[in-house]
């Protein structure tokens, strides 16, 4: 069942006089995991502006290793930097994500965006006090594409199909459809801890911005089995 939440999606970043260079908020490259040695240590690849750089081709039939399967859970709570067109002021953050790792695919049954009252007065001082903008997400329109796969590490997108409403005046809705993409890197550390790197790109016409969190994911149950 959709739910309509306020449009953190850095769609409605205030507008400040400096554009951030995306260099500047690059998180370090995980080093390699206590899990054992790996060949090939993955990294994401670096930022030239407010985009996310061309993807890899998609692995066909992607392989996950067995020490990740099943469900992980954590909450981000907060961005670590901005890049953007319009500046680097963001508002809300993200919330409980559940990544649930099969054997040859990646599914995101929980993703949620958490808000400040703080966050309400940015997105109505952004409409000059007349309108607000809301998203409306749909859990099952999820999709993710897996780009490479270590013995400890899994380089990922994560699609999210939303339609962002614009209420003008709080009553004349104009509805765009967009995606907000989010690309991941995960590190295996222990058998109960997985490092999530990642980056969350939103283009809209006129604005384009990139937002950098991180977090440490844990086991949900036996294998994921209550998803």
């Amino acid at each position: 069942m959709k739910k309509e939440v306020l449009a953190v999606c850095a769609v409605f970043a205030l507008i400040l006089p400096a554009i951030v260079r995306a260099s500047q908020f690059e998180l370090p490259a995980p080093s390699a995991s206590p899990m054992g040695p790996s060949n090939n240590v993955l990294e994401l690849p670096p930022l030239l502006g407010p985009t996310l750089p061309a993807a890899p081709p998609v692995l066909q039939k992607p392989e996950i290793p067995s020490p990740f399967l099943g469900c992980w859970t954590a909450s981000p709570d907060k961005f670590d930097s901005v890049v953007s067109s319009f500046g680097s002021v963001t508002v809300g953050s993200p919330g409980k994500i559940v990544f649930c790792y099969r054997s040859d695919h990646i599914e995101v049954p929980e993703a949620e965006i958490s808000f400040s009252a703080g966050d309400w007065i940015k997105n109505v001082a952004f409409h000059l006090g007349l309108g607000v903008t809301t998203a409306t997400i749909d859990p099952q329109g999820i999709t993710t594409s897996i780009y490479e796969v270590t013995d400890t590490q899994i380089h990922a997108r994560t699609f999210i199909p939303m339609d962002v409403t614009e209420r003008l005046l709080y009553l004349l809705p104009i509805t765009k459809p967009t995606m907000l993409v989010d690309e991941e890197l995960a590190t295996l550390i222990n058998s109960d801890t997985i490092l999530v790197q990642a980056r969350q790109a939103l283009d809209m016409p006129g604005m384009h911005s990139v937002r950098m969190w991180h977090a440490e994911f844990h086991r949900i149950g036996q294998l994921g089995a209550s998803f």
